[in-house]
């Protein structure tokens, strides 16, 4: 991937949240200058800059608002600009309509800017025969991509083409040399944008944004990771539909936030169904728990405590995926219940299946959690805990878990499938000893071969998750800058390509072993920083929701914590590792004492509440408990396409 040069700091006329009523959009107001907050300054880092003309959706700058996704990169017959549209929900190169800008000039020279804390593209493009200012934004009012255009004297002649015949629902609007195009789902949408005061919808957009950002923050002093981290954010809320929730605070809801959707995953009963017994003769229909999506539906419960969705949608699935599996079930010599052969997904057929039998063990113990929590009395409770306690053991040998009974891993494989239950299950502890989840790692990490850029975001969190932060560390770069890997990898405006298509899951997976280094919790635990290299020396995170309904700012120092906030809960305890050298104070949100129970080194015991506030503070430390962007270890990488001209000569 190539290296850019380090922009400075957007400057004050820039950064400004005020429209000048001069001109129009996108020009912005000096006067409402402001000094950027943490928060603000970290996000506007972020923010990618083109300096050549983008060909095509893998280098393109990406807007979008759920209804609606747009990039916009140089037309197909090299004389304009594309405006290629696609349905909202993060299928960036399946284009259902475009719209050209035709040029008079050819181009020559090239400014844009995406400035995800605005959520706006802004910028010049330069031709042989004059310019033209742009801006974009994708609304979320109506669903509106509005797109911003004022041309110079020599490009006035500058025209819209629509490239679907006529079928893009979209207006233009001029006043003088500002030409304003609203391009939307419905010709009603498409002319109320256009009957908006300009200026109130444009700061409504950026509010929105703003909102957003400051709902969740993390700064590492490695900008490479954090600026892609920004970036993943910015993309799931572009793809996050109108009226539904979009929330960057937890990596696990970065891309599935919309409820309906996970009730609908996971009450399907139209997916395939594998058949125990005859492995892939049947078919290679994925397991029931992982085809409806439960463990991102659970996670939502877990984050958001929707109880409907638990009871409606989430319990009956996991029911109906553990009656299946255990139907197939047969006891064993050794009076085990074991899984007839199965197919261990794109490697082998293989009985007792270690990636169905985790599945399952998830299963059925999320199961009996549901009960409890819903407080249920079902007459299989009895079943399903006979079912956990007699299910047979992973099958393991020198090289640690076997992909199944008498097969190991003996080849390299993008997918370590067989090892579902230390991620993204999180199960290791529950289920292996420590020395063999080691083991199991590092057996599939020798042999990379196969590995494809997603590999190291698995390795990454896996890393994390067996408390090896600088192999989650490598694994991570290795994953950001490594460039192609067996047809994937990292584009220029942060997509990740596999093959000719973009999946917006690894990078939201990425970002989520980011948080794996920073953040782990189960509800009934909270670790702060349990995997930061010790090159992080500093670290800050913010409205970080974890499971339980807990909401956690922390910041690191010199290689030390040096205090945690704790938000929200539900009044059960909570064992919170906060690495705090030395003495404490622990306070309320008024900065009265709260007396807690201290069980053991570096852990405290808390009681947390809905609407209460507990600090955990080292004694020494006397500043604000607030985030902070922490320095960085160097200029880090910066996404966007550079001066490809200037790069060459260089």
């Amino acid at each position: 991937m190539m290296e850019l040069r380090r922009r400075t700091l957007l400057q004050s006329a820039v950064v400004a949240g005020a429209v000048s009523s001069v001109g129009g959009w996108p020009l912005r107001s000096p006067a409402a200058a402001a000094a950027p907050g943490a928060r603000e300054a970290a996000v506007r880092d972020a923010g990618l800059v083109w300096r050549s003309l983008p060909e095509d959706w893998r280098t393109a700058p990406l807007l979008g608002n759920g209804t609606l996704t747009a990039h916009v990169h140089r037309s197909a017959d090299g004389r304009g600009l594309s405006f290629a549209f696609s349905d909202g929900r993060g299928r960036w190169h399946q284009v259902v309509g475009s719209l050209d800008l035709v040029l008079a000039g050819t181009p020559t020279d090239l400014r844009w800017d995406l400035d995800l804390w605005d959520g706006e593209l802004t910028g010049n493009l330069t031709t042989t025969r004059g310019s033209v200012q742009l801006g974009v934004l994708a609304e979320r009012t109506r669903g509106a991509v509005l797109v911003s255009v004022a041309t110079s004297a020599g490009e006035d002649a500058a025209g819209w083409v629509d490239g679907t015949g006529g079928e893009l629902c979209w207006r233009e609007r001029r006043t003088g040399t500002h030409r304003l195009v609203a391009v939307a789902g419905t010709p009603e949408d498409r002319d109320a944008v256009l009957a908006t005061d300009l200026d109130e919808l444009v700061a409504e957009h950026r509010r929105w944004w703003h909102d957003f950002h400051g709902r969740g923050f993390t700064s590492v002093p490695d900008k490479t990771v954090q600026r892609f981290h920004l970036a993943q954010l910015y993309l799931a809320a572009s793809t996050t539909r109108r009226g539904h929730r979009a929330d960057g605070r937890t990596h696990e809801l970065l891309t599935r936030t919309d409820h309906a959707d996970l009730g609908l995953a996971v009450g399907r009963s139209d997916a395939p169904v594998p058949l125990p017994g005859v492995g892939s003769k049947g078919g290679r229909a994925q397991n029931l728990v992982v085809a409806r999506d439960i463990p991102a539906a659970w996670s939502a419960w877990q984050h958001l405590g929707d109880d409907e969705l638990l009871r409606e949608s989430v319990r009956p699935a996991l029911r109906r995926a553990v009656a299946y599996y255990r139907q197939h079930l047969v006891e064993g010599a050794d009076g085990m219940l074991h899984l007839p052969v199965t197919h261990s997904p794109a490697y082998a057929d293989v009985a007792d299946s270690t990636h169905d039998l985790a599945l399952l063990r998830w299963a059925t113990r999320r199961l009996l959690q549901a009960d409890e929590h819903l407080q249920l009395t079902d007459p299989r409770h009895a079943e399903w805990a006979d079912l956990l306690e007699r299910l047979v053991r992973y099958h393991t040998g020198a090289s640690g878990v076997l992909v199944g009974a008498g097969t190991p891993l003996h080849t390299s494989h993008p997918h370590p499938s067989h090892l579902v239950w230390l991620h993204p299950l999180a199960e290791g502890d529950a289920v292996v000893s420590r020395d063999v989840a080691v083991r199991s790692l590092a057996h599939w990490t020798a042999m990379r071969e196969a590995w494809q850029g997603h590999s190291h975001v698995s390795a990454a969190s896996m890393s994390a998750l067996i408390g090896d932060p600088h192999e989650a560390r490598d694994h991570l770069r290795s994953f950001l800058t490594g460039g192609v890997a067996a047809d994937t990898e990292v584009l220029a405006n942060t997509l990740y390509r596999s093959g000719r298509a973009a999946d917006q899951e690894v990078g939201a997976a990425a970002s989520g072993a980011l948080l794996d280094m920073l953040v782990r919790a189960d509800g009934a635990q909270v670790a702060l920083f349990p995997a930061a290299p010790g090159d992080w020396r500093d670290a800050s995170v913010a409205s970080l929701r974890l499971p339980g309904g807990l909401v956690v700012d922390a910041d690191r120092a010199d290689g030390c914590t040096r205090w945690v906030r704790v938000r929200g809960g539900t009044g059960r305890p909570v064992l919170l590792r906060h690495s705090i050298p030395g003495a404490l104070r622990v306070h309320d949100g008024r900065g009265r004492p709260v007396p807690v129970r201290h069980p053991g080194r570096g852990v405290v015991e808390l009681h947390p509440r809905d609407g209460a506030e507990v600090v955990v503070a080292a004694r020494d430390f006397h500043g604000d408990p607030e985030p902070r962007d922490v320095p960085a270890d160097g200029d880090g990488h910066r996404w966007g396409l550079p001066d490809r001209t200037r790069t060459a000569s260089a």
